[in-house]
């Protein structure tokens, strides 16, 4: 992990529910003797424990992450810190192999989609004809993000919302250079394996909502975007290099802190 991986210093609002079984029928006691244990040792990757809920057989994690954690780091990370905490209460072979992992939010994926459909009509122009015009610039792409993307063991949805400010936010004004960011901005995703879900732009920003692919953590998805952007010959440099990511999904924080379940079944996997 690069170090400007490890100490980029943007906002950034990233939370995941993980979920694992145990191989074994342990007290709620003992288990939570190795959540505390696994606490203190996420706190050393960076992780943090902000709520976990626990059965005879399943482990649920709510985690708020940095953004040079991937989707897979994570993972492997997460349960590598759970077999430790067993490990040091003399529990071997206590989990099985199969996770899931959702990305959540304060808001809803279809909260966010409806905010960035909104974005232009928020805003005042002088000219309705410069408003129309801006309109046509926000699009929508046909991706189911309810379908996780499935390994050998486990699910995974991570899905993204992104924020790019330009430079002093200068006002792009011109529709020949969105014609290119918004080109630009498909033709990377493809590029990365990624999938975008939505872009909204705006003459001083842009909102993106992507599911990119799972080896890419977000701070990496957010700083190649940028430099692809700031490539684009007809406006080089648009963008600034500070950028907002968080997290979103079909479920919000609110229904984590509910206990309804957020992650997949284990007969699911």
């Amino acid at each position: 992990m690069s170090s400007a991986q490890t100490n980029c210093q943007i906002p950034f609002c990233l939370r995941y529910a993980f979920s694992t079984w145990t191989t074994l029928n342990l007290s709620v006691n003992t288990l939570q003797d190795v959540i505390q244990r696994t606490e203190a040792l996420l706190a050393l990757d960076d992780l943090k424990l902000l709520e976990h809920r626990i059965s005879e057989n399943q482990i649920q994690f709510l985690l708020s992450a940095r953004p040079s954690h991937s989707p897979v780091h994570l993972t492997k990370v997460t349960k590598a810190k759970l077999v430790l905490a067993f490990s040091q209460e003399n529990i071997y072979k206590s989990l099985t192999r199969e996770f899931a992992l959702r990305s959540v939010g304060e808001n809803t994926t279809r909260d966010l989609e409806h905010y960035l459909r909104e974005q232009v009509n928020r805003r005042t122009f002088v000219d309705d004809r410069f408003a129309d015009s801006l309109r046509r610039y926000s699009k929508e792409y046909d991706i189911d993000l309810e379908k996780c993307a499935a390994t050998k063991y486990g699910h995974y949805w991570y899905d993204l919302h992104l924020v790019l400010g330009t430079n002093d936010r200068y006002d792009v004004a011109l529709p020949e250079v969105w014609h290119e960011i918004v080109q630009a901005s498909e033709s990377w995703h493809q590029e990365q394996g990624h999938r975008l879900k939505a872009i909204s732009l705006l003459p001083d920003h842009v909102h993106l909502l992507l599911r990119p692919n799972l080896n890419t953590s977000p701070y990496l998805v957010g700083e190649g975007l940028i430099e692809r952007l700031n490539r684009i010959k007809i406006m080089r440099n648009i963008y600034h290099s500070t950028f907002y990511v968080g997290t979103h999904g079909i479920y919000a924080m609110n229904a984590i802190r509910n206990q309804q379940n957020a992650a997949c079944d284990r007969d699911s996997l």
